[in-house]
C-alpha cells in the first residue's frame, strides 16, 4: 500500500542542556555587598514553658510553641535571569553551542546553609487517654452496652467516660543554628528551570534523524517534547503549531 505525507515531517525537540539541573552564584541586586552583612548568623529557638494537669490532679512539665528561628532572608534579590551555564560544555553533535546557549534561573529561598550548633533535652508532657478503673469494675453480670431489666425497665450500662493524665518525659530539639551564606558577597544562588522547557519544531531540513519508512526522530543531543515518541520527555514544549 502506497502512504502519501500530508506534508513534511516535524517533531518538537529540546536540547538535553536544557533539562540538565544545576545551581550557580550569579552577580546579583539586593545580595550583602560588605564583609559585615556575610558573617554566619546565630540564631536561637524560643519557647514557653507550662505545667500542665490531667484528671487524677498529678502536674508535668511540657514545652510548648516551640519556634527554631528562620533563616535570614533577602527579599529584594533580582527574582531571574537569562545566561548561560557557566559549567555547560559545547556538544560537537548538535548544532546549537551548548556552552552560550541562554539558560533560565530563577532564585531560590535558601540562600544561606543552614546547621545545628546546640542541642537541649526540653520537658515534654505526653497526654495518656484513660478510663477510670473504679467504674469500669462492674458486677460479672454487667458490662459495657449490656442491657438489664430491674423493675420493669431496661437500664444500659454504658463505659464510662474518657480521662487523660499526662507523663513526663523529655524531648531533645536544637535550640540554636547557625546560618553561613553560600554564595559570596554581591552574589546569590540560582537555579536552572527545567520544566517546562521551551523547544524548537524541528523538521527534515532542521535536523529531524530520519529511521526509515517515513519515521523521524529528535536528532542526538536532543530529547522530544512528542507524546508516543522514544524521546518524549514531559518537561519539553512547543508552541501548538508543533502538532
Amino acid at each position: 500500500e502506497c502512504l502519501l505525507r500530508k506534508g513534511p515531517p516535524h517533531e518538537c525537540c529540546c536540547n538535553e542542556a536544557r533539562l540538565t539541573p544545576r545551581s550557580h552564584c550569579f552577580p546579583t541586586d539586593g545580595a550583602p555587598q560588605d564583609d559585615a552583612e556575610m558573617e554566619p548568623r546565630v540564631i536561637k529557638a524560643t519557647w514557653t514553658p507550662e505545667t500542665v494537669s490531667g484528671d487524677d490532679r498529678k502536674s508535668a512539665n511540657n514545652t510548648r510553641d516551640f519556634d527554631p528561628g528562620r533563616a535570614p532572608l533577602e527579599p529584594n534579590l533580582t527574582k531571574s535571569y537569562t545566561r548561560p551555564d557557566p559549567e555547560q560544555e559545547d556538544n560537537p553533535s548538535t548544532r546549537e553551542n551548548e556552552s552560550s546557549l541562554p539558560m533560565t534561573w530563577a532564585v531560590v529561598p535558601e540562600q544561606w546553609e543552614e546547621k545545628c550548633t546546640k542541642r537541649e533535652m526540653l520537658p515534654f508532657a505526653e497526654k495518656i487517654t484513660y478510663r477510670s478503673s473504679s467504674l469500669t469494675q462492674m458486677s460479672q453480670n454487667y458490662y459495657p452496652g449490656m442491657y438489664k431489666r430491674k423493675r420493669g425497665r431496661r437500664r444500659k450500662h454504658t463505659r464510662p467516660p474518657a480521662k487523660q493524665r499526662f507523663k513526663q518525659t523529655e524531648v531533645q530539639k536544637c535550640v540554636e543554628h547557625t546560618y553561613t551564606r553560600i554564595c559570596p558577597k554581591g552574589q546569590a544562588r540560582y537555579e536552572k528551570v527545567t520544566d517546562p522547557v521551551e523547544g524548537q519544531c524541528m523538521t527534515e531540513s532542521t535536523g529531524l534523524h530520519s529511521l526509515g519508512s517515513l519515521m523521524f526522530e529528535c536528532p542526538s543531543g536532543y530529547v522530544s517534547g512528542t507524546g508516543g515518541t522514544t524521546k518524549f520527555h514531559s518537561a519539553c514544549a512547543c508552541d501548538k503549531t508543533c502538532q
